[in-house]
């Protein structure tokens, strides 16, 4: 894993450096936004390159191919949900919700699927401890916030499970969840009842085991 690529290619900035290169901001030059968007394709296809290299999680994975990729890194089912998505073109299709928990790390990450093969959206949530005496322990996170020594945040891992995952051990430690990050389990039709979602994540919280429960507070 050639790990120093991996993480320049996770944080590059493609509006940024489109923006450096033509001297105008993105949101008024045309030049600017096709640069920026040759610039995601050209990091998109390297980052998809490295990841793949190190069997790593990356964009266009088959759904089956990440959670392999899941179960392989010690996660263990604990929801299994079908859905009649729109897919493609809003033709219907059935759609898998996956929501795994890793036990010894306390981590708890839904993954569900977008035209039956495919990865749509895929989160972790935790609870975790930088090392105090690592001035880089930030490079590690990504969402969330910390309360007193505990980080209680969330990663986006349709790109790179297992980098962040690495990451995150080597800065510091998973822990017992004291505080919960803002977990989201509602699928993508789910989500289109914008007046219902608290009641609905709540709902669906509940219908995980006691054990997942207690653990993340819910």
């Amino acid at each position: 894993m050639n790990k120093e690529l991996i993480e320049h290619l996770l944080t590059f900035d493609v509006i940024k450096e489109a923006e450096k290169m033509t001297m105008q901001p993105y949101g008024k030059d045309d030049t600017t936004q096709r640069l920026a968007a040759l610039n995601f394709i050209k990091r998109s296809q390297k980052l998809a390159k490295e990841l793949k290299l190190s069997s790593d999680t990356h964009r266009g994975m088959s759904y089956l191919d990440f959670i392999n990729v899941v179960v392989s890194e010690g996660f263990v089912p604990v929801l299994n949900e079908s859905f009649q998505g729109k897919g493609y073109e809003s033709k219907p299709v059935t759609e898998v919700y996956l929501v795994f928990y890793h036990q010894s790390k306390g981590i708890l990450l839904t993954a569900e699927s977008f035209g039956g093969s495919m990865v749509n959206r895929a989160v972790m949530y935790y609870n975790w401890v930088p090392n105090p005496l690592d001035k880089e322990w930030h490079r590690a996170t990504a969402s969330g916030r910390l309360h007193g020594q505990v980080w209680a945040g969330y990663h986006d891992v349709n790109e790179a499970l297992r980098y962040k995952l690495d990451l995150l051990q080597h800065k510091g430690y998973f822990c017992k969840w004291i505080q919960q990050p803002s977990v989201y389990l509602l699928n993508y039709m789910e989500g289109r009842t914008l007046t219902q979602v608290e009641s609905l994540n709540k709902a669906k919280m509940q219908k995980l085991p006691e054990l997942v429960r207690n653990a993340i507070l819910a």
